[in-house]
């Protein structure tokens, strides 16, 4: 062999991509990659997306309004406060009737504090309630956490009036809005109730997440509140509470399907109130005087359809 000849070049070890192989490529990372970062942002920040804790100023107990007494109870080492507004009867010990009110998740509990006070029932006294992570309770916003604290609470409010936790009133009624809809009806599950005012009610998460991300997204949530569900469980209970839903016809944030769809699932049973001009907020402002109605009513009385 001629030495001045020059050497063949070695192949090489991988061929360079052919355009079709780059779009293949380009192809699967889209197909593969898109759902798969859309996963990893519900699964890792979906509780930001559903809770939004909202702060109270650092001298909040000193600023109560007259007669309000903080409420406080231990969760695993994180301090839970909640807020008592004593019957305006000046009724001491266990109330005649006692409201236990949870807000919505953009919500805080004293936000509450004028819609209690312009209550007509004098007898009435109200445990307004933050979550886990909200106003100045620790910890962070989740259905596990969110039931503990609510419960710890309620031991609380026993404890300060000096009575035993099923012995907290004549009767108990529970006020929930949107999330706290559905905090209220699990709380009656776990501790009875004789009523329940349910406003802009969603039917479930799940469904929810159904309406923003599609099938099978919607799936991937964490904290399953299943207003039909526990519905459907309340339904069998004896005695069972009654049962008001309150939903604005023009509600953009839980559409008015979802309180139509929970009232229609017993409907001999649930009274339902729509209000035409209501939206999502603004039907605490708009139909005030149908909520007080609903908690004051007497409701083995015809109510009113969609």
């Amino acid at each position: 062999m001629d030495a001045d000849a020059p050497a063949d070049a070695p192949p090489p070890s991988h061929s360079a991509p052919t355009p079709i192989r780059r779009v293949i490529r380009m192809t699967l990372t889209v197909v593969i990659g898109a759902p798969l970062a859309v996963i990893l942002v519900l699964t890792g920040c979906q509780r930001k997306m559903i809770y939004l804790p909202q702060p109270y100023p650092a001298n909040i107990l000193q600023m109560l309004p007259e007669g309000m007494v903080p409420i406080e109870a231990d969760m695993g080492g994180r301090r839970q406060v909640a807020f008592y507004m004593p019957p305006r009867s000046g009724h001491s010990g266990a109330p005649e009737r006692l409201w236990i009110v949870f807000g919505g998740n953009g919500s805080v509990a004293l936000a509450w504090h004028e819609f209690a006070a312009s209550c007509e029932d004098d007898d009435a006294a109200f445990l307004l309630v933050d979550y886990p992570g909200y106003g100045i309770c620790e910890g962070r916003p989740k259905r596990s956490t969110i039931r503990e604290g609510a419960d710890a609470l309620i031991a609380a409010l026993a404890e300060h009036l000096g009575v035993e936790e099923q012995s907290l009133a004549g009767e108990v009624g529970y006020l929930g809005h949107s999330l706290g809809a559905a905090v209220a009806l699990e709380a009656v599950q776990r501790h009875g109730a004789q009523r329940v005012v349910m406003v802009s009610p969603f039917t479930s998460l799940v469904d929810m997440a159904r309406g923003m991300f599609g099938w099978p997204l919607c799936h991937l949530v964490f904290d399953r509140f299943d207003n039909r569900a526990r519905l459907d469980e309340i339904a069998v209970s004896n005695p069972r509470p009654e049962v008001t839903i309150i939903h604005g016809a023009q509600d953009d944030i839980v559409p008015v399907r979802n309180g139509r769809a929970l009232a229609a699932l017993h409907p001999d049973w649930i009274r339902y109130i729509e209000i035409p001009d209501g939206d999502h907020n603004g039907i605490l402002d708009t139909a005030e005087a149908e909520i007080h109605a609903a908690m004051l009513a007497d409701h083995h009385s015809e109510g009113e359809s969609p």
